[in-house]
């Protein structure tokens, strides 16, 4: 994913834990996200995200949402 924009406005540790979604109507599914970039700070400028189990469909151009706790974290462009 590129194009990340973190809305919760705390920062982030990677690798980071959470749950995301690909689909508008799809359950949240648990992913790590891992930077590309050297940088381990929220500064990556593109992410790589790894699914506990395999997703569907995944298209280069639709939205990836990052969640913690039904809290929404950010997004980014699916690359």
């Amino acid at each position: 994913a590129a194009n990340i924009n973190w809305i919760s406005g705390a920062p982030l540790r990677f690798p980071f834990h959470c749950e995301a979604r690909i689909r508008y109507r799809q359950p949240l599914q648990k992913c790590i996200i891992e930077p590309k970039a050297e940088s381990q700070k929220l500064k990556a400028t593109s992410l790589n995200i790894v699914f506990s189990e395999a997703q569907r469909a995944v298209t280069p151009g639709q939205s990836i949402v990052f969640y913690k706790n039904d809290q929404m974290l950010g997004g980014g462009c699916i690359i």
